[in-house]
C-alpha cells in the first residue's frame, strides 16, 4: 500500500533545496573570507551581490527547515537580481563591457584584479558559477515538487465537515418523516370516512380530481401508506447507522 506524501517526510524532495543551500552558505562564507580575512575591500557591483546572496542564505534555511513547498518562488527573486549583477560585473571585468560604463565610481575598481585560480577563477568568475548553481538547483527542486503535488491523493474530507452533513441529512428525514407522518393520519382518517366523504376529503388534502371514484381514492390511500412505510423504515435505518 502507498503512502501518501506527508508535510513534514519530504527529504527527498528537497535535496536540491539542500544543494541551493550549501552553495550560497559556501559563497557567503568565501565573500567573508576574502573580505575579512584575506582584506580585499570588495566593489561596489560585489557589494550588490552580497546584497542578494546573504539574506537568500537564511531564506532556504528557514524553507528547508518548514518543507515549505513555495521556497523556489521565495528565493527566486534574489537569485536573479544576483545572477544579473553578476553577469554585468563579469562583462565589466572581461572588458566586454567598457570602464565608463561601470557602476565603480568610488573605491574599488569592479574590474581590478584581485585573485586569479588557475589563471582564470576570478571572484566575480566564482560569484557567477554560485547564484547559476543556485538557480539550476532552485528550479529543479519547484519541479520535482510540482510533481508529487500532483500525484499526491485528494486529501480526505474534514471530520467536522463530514458529521456537519450528515447531521443536515438526518434533518432533512427527519423533516420528511414528519410530513409522511402527517399525511399517514389524514389518510388513515379518510379510510374510516364513507365513500363519498373519503373522495371528497382525499381530493381536497391531495388534489384528486373530484369525479374519481371511491375505489381508485382507496387504492391511492392504500398506495400511499406503504409508500409512507417505507420511508418511514428508511430514515429509521439511517438514523441507526
Amino acid at each position: 500500500m502507498s503512502q501518501s506524501v506527508q508535510p513534514n517526510d519530504r527529504t527527498e524532495e528537497f535535496t536540491y533545496a539542500y544543494a541551493a543551500f550549501t552553495v550560497a552558505a559556501v559563497a557567503a562564507l568565501g565573500s567573508l573570507f576574502f573580505g575579512e580575512v584575506m582584506n580585499l575591500p570588495p566593489c561596489t557591483l560585489c557589494w550588490y551581490q552580497r546584497i542578494c546572496l546573504f539574506p537568500l542564505t537564511v531564506i532556504l534555511a528557514v524553507g528547508i527547515v518548514l518543507r515549505d513547498a513555495r521556497l523556489s518562488a521565495y528565493c527566486m527573486p534574489l537569485v536573479l537580481a544576483g545572477l544579473g549583477i553578476s553577469i554585468y560585473h563579469n562583462l565589466l571585468y572581461f572588458g566586454v563591457i567598457p570602464e565608463t560604463l561601470s557602476l565603480c565610481t568610488e573605491g574599488v575598481s569592479c574590474s581590478t584584479r584581485q585573485i586569479e585560480l588557475l589563471g582564470f577563477i576570478t571572484i566575480p568568475l566564482m560569484a557567477l558559477l554560485a547564484f547559476s548553481a543556485i538557480l539550476v538547483s532552485l528550479v529543479v527542486h519547484g519541479r520535482l515538487n510540482r510533481k508529487t503535488e500532483e500525484r499526491a491523493p485528494a486529501p480526505a474530507p474534514e471530520p467536522v465537515a463530514r458529521r456537519a452533513d450528515e447531521a443536515s441529512r438526518l434533518r432533512a428525514a427527519r423533516r420528511g418523516l414528519l410530513r409522511t407522518r402527517a399525511v399517514l393520519r389524514s389518510s388513515a382518517a379518510i379510510s374510516t370516512l364513507s365513500p363519498k366523504r373519503a373522495c371528497l376529503s382525499y381530493g381536497f388534502l391531495h388534489s384528486t380530481p373530484l369525479h374519481s371514484t371511491p375505489h381508485r381514492i382507496r387504492s391511492r390511500i392504500d398506495r400511499d401508506t406503504r409508500c409512507i412505510a417505507s420511508a418511514s423504515l428508511n430514515w429509521t435505518k439511517t438514523r441507526a447507522c
